[in-house]
């Protein structure tokens, strides 16, 4: 086994990681036929599955974010108090409102693919979105926030949160940025320019370019990562050559969604544990080994249906051990599963979740 990967020994320690963004409750649809059925409801948003995935992992884990109340906001807090997500750091409104994002899983596909949308499936109105806390809000909660983490991630941008970026980046905490899509503006430099490692899609911004090629930075980060799809990702140093790296091929496949949460979160684990002193100081070996964690991670969870299935399936020192077999293999050997593990049909999930959002249409929920 290669020392350079974390094994499940690990995982014992307890890193402090922040993360502000999208924290959402996800609500999954299967279409089989002409059929279209709720069977799943879960925390989701990059932001909150990255930081639920990571408190799996082991890390104590903060959300800073804005919520209202109602049926909806109180699924996904029990679900992220499921995984001992830490709620001291969300901000409650009085407002009926949090983010839902929609997802549909078409079975008449093989393998499925899936869909997001923001619209009620039912009569078809916008659905709440992403409000960031406000500067105000930031200012009251300030003073609970009275440890210095070793990681702040974002992935969305507003005043507070480069807020955050900047007063955790000037006490020494390591600075992680993922944004959705990459735009010259003022405010995506500054991001930019507070973070360590950036992370970015080239499929979402619908270009082979790279950071510096869409706007004009002053400095790059530490680390650069840019994620290609299906086939793998590169990454650079700052001031060195583009490294690449392949993905892993699965069988099996049921839901890609959150495959990219997964990877993110892997790689956290295995670079940022030591927080902004550790990742200045890596090696070729050190990265490549944490991005065929994150790419491992990622490619298990296509083996289940919702953004984090594979955490309601599998235990963590169980699921560790299989990344390593997918590690130690070779990138055109394809891992499968044992059958016990994996969800054989969407039925699997129909028993796990089970939520009152069945029986209502979701845009009920806010009027």
């Amino acid at each position: 086994m290669n020392n350079d990967l974390q094994d499940d020994s690990t995982i014992l320690k307890k890193p402090i990681i922040y993360g502000s963004g999208l924290v959402a409750l996800d609500i999954i649809y299967k279409r089989n036929g002409s059929t279209l059925e709720q069977f799943s409801t879960a925390a989701g948003g990059s932001c909150g599955n990255i930081l639920t995935i990571l408190s799996y992992l082991g890390w104590n884990t903060y959300p800073l974010a804005r919520l209202g109340k109602g049926p909806l906001v109180e699924i996904m807090l029990e679900d992220l108090e499921k995984w001992n997500v830490k709620t001291d750091f969300l901000v409650r409104t009085d407002s009926n409102s949090i983010p839902v994002v929609i997802e549909k899983i078409n079975l008449n596909k093989n393998p499925p693919t899936h869909s997001f949308s923001f619209r009620c499936p039912t009569c078809g109105d916008y659905l709440p979105r992403f409000q960031p806390i406000t500067l105000k809000q930031y200012s009251d909660l300030l003073p609970k926030i009275k440890t210095i983490p070793d990681v702040f991630y974002f992935d969305r941008i507003a005043p507070s949160i480069l807020k955050m970026a900047e007063k955790f980046a000037g006490e020494g905490t390591l600075i992680i940025f993922e944004p959705q899509v990459v735009k010259d503006t003022k405010k995506m430099r500054k991001a930019i320019e507070l973070s360590n490692v950036l992370k970015y899609s080239n499929q979402r911004n619908d270009t082979n370019l790279v950071i510096e090629d869409i706007i004009e930075l002053k400095s790059l980060p530490d680390l650069e990562i840019v994620t290609l799809g299906a086939d793998g990702l590169k990454y650079r140093r700052k001031d060195s050559n583009w490294q690449f790296v392949k993905s892993f091929p699965i069988a099996n496949i049921h839901d890609t969604a959150g495959a990219g949460d997964w990877c993110t979160a892997g790689i956290i684990n295995q670079l940022a544990r030591k927080g902004l002193a550790g990742i200045q100081n890596l090696d070729k070996n050190l990265i490549d080994n944490a991005l065929k964690f994150g790419q491992a991670l990622s490619a298990i969870n296509c083996s289940f249906y919702g953004a984090r299935g594979s955490m309601y399936n599998i235990e963590v020192d169980k699921l560790i051990s299989y990344v390593l077999q997918i590690i130690e293999n070779n990138e055109d050997t394809f891992f499968i599963l044992p059958k016990n593990v994996y969800q054989s049909s969407v039925e699997d999930l129909d028993e796990t979740y089970d939520s009152i959002t069945k029986t209502r249409d979701i845009c009920e929920f806010f009027n």
